[in-house]
């Protein structure tokens, strides 16, 4: 998929214009500030063997890409972030999603998905509760989503409510 991209990082700035949504410099920063941005390759805490970098590829999203022990750049994430985004992440919930949402609760579902996983977001109440037109009750399953690895995590706590807060924001305005 090809997308145009734009330089400016201010917040909302366009980053990248894919077939799907609008990934926005708000959307990258966004999953910064709740992945953490690192440039070298570690090891999660929560998922033993999930090799992580940038703002949350994995191994997993990026088979070959993600290399123990290589420094990577602000380029490299970004580029690689928006290509998963478009390819991977995007037509997924696209495509499990029936109803019209705004650019800011599709941004909230792509950074769900992003750090849940498509399946389960596709799979989820979350998705059956927004697909169902209950907005409200949509956003009141993002708390429900704070364990891995069997145990709750303060992060991914802060995280939901983060989403929570963006997407029920926009409930009622399409």
């Amino acid at each position: 998929m090809s997308s145009n991209r734009i330089q400016s990082r201010s917040p909302g700035a366009v980053v990248a214009v894919g077939a799907t949504g609008v990934v926005t410099a708000f959307l990258l920063a966004f999953m910064g500030v709740h992945e953490g941005t690192r440039y070298k390759p570690y090891q999660d805490v929560a998922v033993p063997g999930l090799w992580t970098v940038c703002r949350g590829i994995t191994n997993r999203a990026a088979p070959g890409w993600v290399v123990p022990g290589k420094t990577y750049t602000e380029a490299e994430c970004t580029a690689k972030e928006i290509e998963i985004i478009e390819t991977k992440v995007a037509p997924v919930i696209d495509t499990c999603r029936k109803v019209r949402i705004t650019q800011r609760q599709w941004e909230m579902l792509v950074d769900f998905a992003w750090n849940v996983g498509t399946k389960a977001t596709c799979e989820s109440t979350l998705m059956r509760k927004l697909n169902a037109g209950d907005c409200y009750g949509a956003a009141g399953e993002f708390d429900k989503w704070v364990k891995a690895g069997g145990r709750k995590w303060p992060g991914l706590a802060a995280r939901r409510d983060a989403e929570q807060g963006e997407f029920v924001t926009w409930c009622g305005k399409v």
